[in-house]
């Protein structure tokens, strides 16, 4: 991948944690190889209890400041079980998104680093399959949802006004039906336990609670980090 190529996940560097031994995880934290603690790191999808305790000692030891998320419920598709009762109300269509929108993503969910969530939504609504609801003769998405690098719908999105309506069932499905054309069999996405709205909308559409398994996101934020030396990373 050439330097023009790279992107920050969200704010500069994702890193997604799965184990089957904390105690091995820690290790692997420990390893000076494993992670550039000189950049600024979204911790995604970290299982909650041992993972995520795991992780937040060893990015407590390296100084920097640490911003928690909420916790999430995991969910599963088969995609060969989808299915929706949702229709579209009169008045509005269903499309995609694409990179042009990435302005309105910026204004809908606030990462603290509007310049680097801005190349990142980019390369994510150019290289990834996404589905908008639009009102009609209007290109500025009312509901959204997109496929994220990591394998899992997520940056889901509502406008106030537009909810209650059933629109983020209708997207959430017609992604699904594009990523079944697709040919994969299964996907995931995650959820904060308590958005109740959006965990029905994809129960709705035949999505599964993994029981037991909760996940956490944090950010690292190492000393002397900016998002003035970051973004020099991804521009010439």
């Amino acid at each position: 991948m050439s330097h023009q190529e790279i992107t920050p996940f969200i704010i500069d560097a994702g890193v997604l944690i799965y184990s089957k031994s904390p105690d091995k995880l820690k290790a692997l934290l420990e390893d000076p190889q494993c992670l550039d603690w000189t950049r600024s790191m979204y911790f995604r999808s970290v299982q909650w209890p041992l993972d995520f305790t795991a992780v937040v000692k060893k990015c407590g030891s390296m100084g920097g400041v640490i911003h928690y998320f909420d916790t999430h419920l995991c969910i599963f598709f088969d995609l060969g079980k989808i299915t929706s009762k949702r229709a579209l109300p009169d008045g509005f269509s269903i499309g995609e998104l694409n990179p042009q929108h990435a302005q309105q993503l910026i204004q809908d969910k606030d990462y603290r680093c509007p310049e680097l969530n801005l190349l990142y939504y980019r390369y994510v609504l150019e290289h990834y399959p996404s589905a908008a609801i639009f009102r009609h003769g209007s290109s500025t998405a009312v509901a959204y949802i997109c496929y994220q690098p990591e394998g899992c719908l997520g940056m889901g999105h509502v406008e106030p006004e537009h909810r209650r309506k059933g629109l983020f069932q209708v997207a959430c499905y017609e992604l699904l039906r594009k990523l079944t054309n697709m040919g994969d069999k299964h996907t995931w996405t995650h959820v904060p336990a308590d958005n109740l709205p959006s965990l029905r909308a994809f129960l709705g559409i035949g999505g599964v609670v993994i029981e037991g398994y909760k996940v956490e996101f944090m950010d690292y934020i190492p000393r002397n980090w900016s998002t003035e030396k970051c973004i020099s990373r991804f521009h010439q």
